[in-house]
């Protein structure tokens, strides 16, 4: 046991170190230029560049938590900066996919929607909504993060972060999990109730014309 354990640690000390520094290094670089770009030279900002602003936004959060990883790896897994830190950088690094996720998935319906029904698009088009639907993301990204961050388990071996868990230190987390799992499928059926109306209406008034 002994054995596996110290292949994991080597493992993720000759893996995970490199790689994290690479994705430091050229993650600062593209979102910070991003955000440079996206916010000062874009005057007219569309639904789509500015979910790609909050993207970049939850992505260079993502970037900040790196250097504790970095250092954690180097450190053959041995975490020095105590539980607040861990339970904050921690929850940065793992909550950032599903923030990704999200805003990805937002582009990808506001690109949808504008390819195949411009018509109503244009009536869905406007920054009130935009960030009504980035604000709801965040909001829901940030309770469960909190929830995790409050709730979730550090370690059950030594001084590891976020790791060496067993399924029983994980069963605290369900309720949280599946609350979020509701509301967002809530969400999305709001949504496609609100989309389906708008276009059927668009498609009604354009009939007419």
């Amino acid at each position: 046991m002994e054995n596996i354990t110290s292949f994991r640690i080597d493992f993720q000390h000759y893996l995970f170190t490199p790689v994290y520094s690479l994705v430091l290094f050229f993650g600062l670089i593209g979102n910070l230029g991003a955000l440079y770009y996206f916010i000062f030279k874009i005057k007219q900002k569309s639904p789509s560049n500015i979910y790609i602003i909050n993207l970049a936004v939850a992505d260079t959060l993502f970037l900040f938590a790196l250097p504790f990883r970095i250092h954690y790896h180097l450190n053959d897994s041995n975490w020095i900066f105590g539980d607040a830190m861990c339970r904050i950088t921690g929850t940065i690094f793992f909550a950032n996919i599903y923030i990704s996720i999200s805003f990805m998935t937002c582009i990808c319906v506001d690109r949808y929607i504008a390819t195949l029904h411009p018509h109503t698009y244009l009536k869905l088009r406007n920054t009130n909504l935009t960030a009504l639907v980035s604000t709801t993301v965040w909001l829901v990204s940030g309770s469960a993060m909190l929830a995790f961050m409050l709730k979730c388990p550090l370690s059950s071996k030594g001084n590891m972060c976020f790791e060496g868990f067993n399924q029983k230190e994980w069963s605290g987390l369900a309720p949280y999990s599946i609350s979020s799992l509701i509301f967002g499928s809530l969400l999305l059926h709001l949504f496609q109730q609100k989309f389906s109306k708008t276009s059927h209406t668009a498609r009604y008034y354009y009939t007419l014309k």
